[in-house]
This record gives structure tokens, sequence and C-alpha cells, in this order.
């Protein structure tokens, strides 16, 4: 059965659109050009405005496709029964392609969108005509999983993380968080632009 699409732009960008899955929750995406889709991954704190440099580029020869899984801004928090997890997203996007893209697309997966597409190639290998993984966050496994492995160390790290953005310290959590994964000092060179990203999704590192 076909997925309802409501296509609006409540930020303004062109080519805006909702997809609703059969769990109950949104993803809002954005498409651009025509051809072979070719659909963009994300990592974690981050919605499809982190690939808005490369959009331009990839729409004069493919559509490029951009998203924000279900939980991720701008889509509406789903409710309590709605899980979020890695197992969880696979399933959202296969339902997404099966509609968009039905004779499958180009994935590229970055950091956690490169545990959620390599899952989606396993799961899904129809709806994968290329994968391509920049810096796949956890273990790259075969089977269904529903959450990658993680050292001790960084799971603390992260539940840290997720303390101090639940008592309101969100700066402070996000920079625990950025600098983890990225290098030390990596909040406070990023720009304006990714930090308004990460705070709108600060949410999902407690989820």
């Amino acid at each position: 059965m076909m997925m309802e699409i409501e296509t609006k732009a409540p930020t303004g960008q062109p080519g805006y659109g909702e997809f609703q899955v059969r769990s109950g929750g949104r993803m809002g995406f954005v498409s651009q050009g025509t051809g072979t889709p070719v659909m963009l991954m994300l990592g974690s704190l981050c919605d499809f405005r982190y690939w808005e440099p490369q959009i331009d580029a990839i729409a004069k020869l493919h559509l490029c496709i951009t998203l924000s899984m279900t939980h991720y801004w701008s889509n509406p928090l789903p409710g309590q029964a709605h899980r979020f997890s890695w197992d969880c997203h696979v399933d959202e996007l296969a339902e997404l392609i099966a509609v968009e893209a039905s004779g499958g697309a180009h994935i590229v997966g970055h950091s956690r969108g490169g545990h959620v597409a390599f899952q989606l190639a396993v799961r899904y290998p129809s709806l994968v005509r290329t994968l391509t993984l920049a810096d796949p966050a956890g273990t790259i496994e075969f089977g269904r999983s529903t959450s990658p492995s993680l050292p001790h160390a960084v799971n603390a790290l992260r539940a840290r993380s997720a303390a101090l953005i639940g008592i309101g310290e969100r700066e402070q959590g996000l920079r625990l968080f950025v600098d983890s994964v990225s290098r030390p000092g990596f909040w406070d060179r990023s720009t304006d632009e990714f930090k308004e990203m990460a705070f709108a999704n600060a949410h999902t590192v407690a989820l």
C-alpha cells in the first residue's frame, strides 16, 4: 500500500515534502533534480540541512534526496509508542525509497546514517543501487540489529552528554558529544548553522 506523502514547505525550503510511515511517524525530505535517485543519509544530531552544500552539484546529474529520519527536525515528535532505534529507521527508510525511488537509489550514509544505510542494503538489497559509507558508526555486521556495539567508555560519555541535555545544559552536553565523535574543540570551531541544527536535534542524544 502506498503511504501518504504531503508536500509543503514549513521551512521555506524548495522541494520539501513529508512522508508518513506505517508506524505513524513522519520524515521530512528535500528532493531536487531529475534522474537516478541519490539519497543522502545523516549522522547524529543532523537533519536534511546538513547536506545543503552538496545538493546543487548532485542535482545537476541525479534526483538528490536528503531526509530527516523520524524524531529529527523538522518532523513532529511521534507518540511514546514509536521507538527511536536504528532498526526502525532502516524499515522506515525502506518505505520511503519504495515510494520515492521505486527502482532503488544510490545510498550515501555518513556516521550514524552509515550504519542505517548498511543495514538497509543487507535487509532490502533490491532498494540499493550502490552503497557509499563515510565513517559509518558502530560495527558493520550482517543480520538484524537494533544498535551497534560501542565501547563502554563511549557509552558512558554519551550517557553523560544526554544527562546534561536532559537538565537543560544543552550546550555543555552537545559540546561533550560532538567533541567525542569528532575531535576536542570541534564544537567551539563549528559554524553557527551546524550549532543551530545540533540544538534542534539535541533531544535525540537521550533517545
